[in-house]
């Protein structure tokens, strides 16, 4: 999550805070399948059975927009962004593979609930 963060905020002088909240939902879905005990515990904590979902949900409750383009990120951007995320490495709990990193931007990206 950090990681990707700092390469798309770092390259495209994104919003840092806004940027983290717009992507949270959409990196714990990345992860969740390699994190299946931690998001157990999550899910117990917030009272929710989706984590991603419920992060998502957050967002649009508390007004932030769920797109990353509302926060001035190019739509045109995503084959960049993706292969700069997949040659960075970031350290993940899931192999950072080239069509899961695009499956997670396209969602980020167009403010699309976070796929699994």
């Amino acid at each position: 999550h950090h990681k990707i963060a700092h390469i798309l905020g770092g390259t495209w002088s994104l919003p840092h805070a806004p940027l983290h909240a717009m992507l949270l939902p959409h990196t714990v879905a990345f992860a969740a399948p390699a994190v299946a005990d931690a998001l157990a515990t999550a899910a117990e904590a917030m009272g929710a059975d989706d984590v991603p979902g419920a992060l998502y949900d957050l967002l649009r409750r508390l007004e932030i927009g769920p797109a990353l383009t509302s926060a001035g990120m190019p739509a045109d951007a995503l084959d960049d962004a993706v292969g700069a995320i997949v040659d960075a490495q970031p350290t993940s709990p899931r192999p950072v593979e080239r069509h899961a990193v695009e499956r997670l931007l396209t969602a980020a990206l167009t403010g699309m609930p976070p796929a699994v």
